[in-house]
């Protein structure tokens, strides 16, 4: 994603060759570090972190604000950080080299690219996640948390119901809801699977034979993916440089008090259900795609009581609107200092610790 300016056109006091030191963050701070994740195994936003004497000095971080960029200083272990940071909205990122891939999945491109020039067209395409539960829906909060930074062409074309294999090339949303869409959008978010799994859930026959429920849990796990695949094969086809998010689920089975899912959890096991839950991040496509990123809503509601964020079964209320809409902001590199856009109950400071960690070369 190279050729915007990078940390050291922003202003970087300490450059690569800066001394340590110089990348010792204060309070109010971007800070975080650049390293190579050589085993693979930091999936998300959320499990990234500096590998063991493993930095990427290279990689040029840049952070920009309704005032323009932000200076960066960067340091040669792989650390960054910036000043205090003023209140107000800001984008970070990572600027990927050509041939080079974000391990972490949190590497926007023309995403980041589309919001430094002042203009970005966000669609957001599935299953009923994003269409059903509590108003304002998490994708216009999406918007409202941008809105100071870039104007902000917000598309949401979810349809309630849907599974994934409605959404592949030929079949009906993709050509009604996606295709028409995708050409121009810098930033498409996708959810899906969510249908598929409730609907195999609910099947009290699966209770007669608990491992070939189990293991039919994971296949149908398996074939969203599968499905996911060849959507974004379709959109590949058509826009190659969009940033495309998929939305991974939260755990459901931390609801416990939920019927469907408190059920499923004293059959199956809460940990077997989050081990076929935790499977579709596993199974995330790897192919040699820059601009595929992950929201990992799995890690981002990890210990919540997701019973209190949940609308009904599978939707989400208003504070579980929140929690995507900050959780998919942060991932995209979004920080936020003093009061949020979206009020006083919002979460603030929000994405000042960010690592970028870039896939073994």
């Amino acid at each position: 994603e190279g050729g915007m300016g990078g940390a050291g056109a922003a202003g970087g006091a300490g450059g690569a060759g800066g001394a340590a030191d110089d990348c010792a963050p204060a309070d109010g701070a971007l800070s975080g570090t650049r390293y190579v994740d050589a085993d693979g195994s930091d999936a998300s936003y959320y499990l990234s972190g500096q590998g063991p004497e493993d930095p990427a000095a290279d990689l040029a971080v840049r952070v920009i604000g309704a005032d323009g960029d932000v200076a960066v200083r960067t340091c040669a272990d792989g650390r960054y950080t910036t000043d205090p940071l003023a209140e107000g909205v800001y984008l970070s990122w990572a600027e990927v080299a050509d041939g080079d891939r974000c391990a972490s999945r949190n590497c926007p491109g023309r995403f980041a690219r589309a919001v430094a020039g002042g203009q970005v067209k966000i669609l957001t395409v599935g299953d009923s996640i994003p269409v059903i539960g509590d108003p304002v829906m998490f994708p216009e909060r999406l918007a409202t948390l941008l809105g100071g930074l870039a104007e902000v062409d917000n598309v949401n074309r979810a349809v309630a119901g849907s599974t994934s294999d409605q959404w592949v090339p030929g079949a009906r949303n993709y050509e009604r809801n996606l295709a028409p869409e995708m050409a121009d959008a810098d930033l498409i978010l996708i959810s899906i699977g969510g249908n598929d799994i409730v609907a195999y859930v609910n099947n009290p026959a699966l209770l007669s034979d608990i491992p070939a429920a189990v293991e039919g849990a994971r296949d149908a796990v398996r074939e969203v993916v599968e499905n996911l695949r060849l959507t974004i094969a379709g959109i590949r086809a058509v826009n190659p440089d969009a940033d495309i998010a998929y939305l991974l689920y939260a755990d459901y089975s931390q609801a416990e008090d939920d019927r469907v899912w408190g059920l499923v959890g004293r059959f199956l096991g809460r940990e077997t259900v989050q081990e076929v839950l935790g499977l579709a991040r596993d199974s995330f496509p790897d192919e040699d795609d820059d601009h595929l990123l992950l929201v990992d809503m799995f890690s981002a509601a990890d210990g919540l009581p997701l019973g209190d964020y949940l609308y009904d079964t599978l939707h989400f209320n208003g504070a579980g609107q929140q929690l995507y809409a900050e959780s998919i902001f942060e991932s995209l590199g979004g920080i936020v200092v003093g009061e949020s856009p979206l009020g006083p109950e919002a979460a603030s400071p929000l994405g000042l610790s960010r690592h970028f960690g870039l896939a073994g070369r």
